[in-house]
């Protein structure tokens, strides 16, 4: 009669495992991997290659945060050409063309003023002979003094009366200048003409833009702004930038302003079709020391890496290829002790361009596992 097997029962199959567990990692197998250490094999059995991993060393130097912009080189100064007379009118002179260079306070546009031309030299000539008329009367007094109190009086009386014509007259025709120059468009500094879009007789409207007008005798280096990154950069930090024209040429300068469009500069973009006015946050960089201003670089391209933060003398790791992982708020490492790869919590600082500050959980020369 044949003995009958028993199977093992659940509880022996789970002894069963964890023995067979304990006898795998006695002997090595490399469940967990490990650096250059070979794995001992069972009796029978090739012994299995060495299992090697990668990794770094926890330095010390600089964490650099920076943002990248493009912009342009800008004129020092520059205006849109427009007249402010409500309902516009018809352009009666016209004194700009492009690339033209003129003077400040030059007469570059008129509109019709009808009749007010006539008026202004009218009032000249009215003022003229209020001055005649005051001359007159102190020639008089000069020439016949009064020869009695009541002469004296009267006289007195009448030169008083000529003067307060004589400023009436001269404050109406500042009033009617003050007519004229809504029907004029002067140069408000000297400086180049671009962008003349009209012509001799054609009807304008109010803020209609007619022309820009540019100082060329300086420039900026101004660049258009991403928003997101409009709270990390200020006045004063550190830029490293190239002009296309000469990218081998590096010039280091500094951030001189941070503008960000208010409603009032979008409604003037808006009403000129997206000329002028700011319409997007923009930089405006310091011009660099030794930088030479040549006609050909108004208007040019450049490119700049403005520094927004850095951390020096401090721990660091790469801050790409998976090294720093992170679960519920908390990150973490794998580091090669001995041989023995243990998992090992960390607290991070700046956050740079391709390296990562280390505050907390790591020192200098600490191997952390690369995945």
């Amino acid at each position: 009669m044949r003995a009958s097997q028993r199977k093992p029962s659940g509880t022996w199959r789970s002894a069963l495992a964890v023995l067979a567990v304990a006898g795998i990692a006695t002997a090595g197998c490399g469940l967990l991997p490990q650096t250059g250490v070979a794995v001992h094999p069972l009796p029978g059995l090739p012994a299995p290659a060495t299992q090697q991993i990668s990794t770094i060393p926890v330095q010390t130097g600089t964490v650099t945060a920076s943002v990248q912009v493009a912009g342009l080189v800008e004129p020092r100064q520059s205006a849109l050409l427009y007249f402010t007379l409500g309902g516009g009118g018809q352009i009666a002179t016209l004194n700009m063309t492009n690339d033209a260079l003129v003077k400040k306070g030059q007469v570059l546009a008129t509109l019709d003023a009808g009749n007010l031309p006539f008026e202004i030299n009218q009032q000249n000539l009215t003022i003229e002979r209020d001055q005649l008329h005051i001359n007159d009367l102190e020639s008089s007094l000069q020439l016949q003094p009064p020869t009695s109190a009541q002469n004296a009086a009267n006289f007195n009386f009448a030169l008083q009366q000529a003067r307060i014509q004589l400023n009436q007259d001269q404050l109406h025709l500042m009033q009617l200048q003050l007519q004229l120059a809504r029907y004029q468009i002067t140069a408000p500094f000297s400086g180049e003409i671009t962008n003349v879009n009209v012509h001799l007789g054609q009807y304008v409207g109010a803020y209609q833009t007619l022309a820009q007008i540019q100082d060329t005798s300086a420039v900026r280096f101004v660049a258009k702004l991403n928003p997101t990154v409009v709270p990390e950069i200020s006045t004063g930090q550190p830029v490293e930038f190239s002009l296309a024209a000469h990218p081998q040429t590096k010039y280091t300068t500094t951030v001189n302003s941070v503008q960000v469009p208010t409603p009032a500069d979008v409604a003037i973009a808006k009403a000129n079709h997206g000329f002028g006015g700011l319409t997007q946050p923009q930089v405006t960089l310091n011009r660099p020391a030794g930088y030479v201003l040549t006609p050909n670089d108004i208007g040019g391209a450049f490119t700049a890496i403005i520094t927004v933060a850095q951390a020096n003398n401090v721990l660091y790791l790469p801050n790409s290829g998976g090294i720093i992982t992170s679960f519920e708020g908390l990150n973490s490492v794998n580091l090669d002790v001995q041989g023995q790869i243990v998992q090992r919590l960390v607290t991070l600082g700046l956050q740079g361009d391709t390296s990562i500050q280390i505050t907390g959980g790591l020192q200098a020369g600490d191997q952390v596992v690369v995945p």
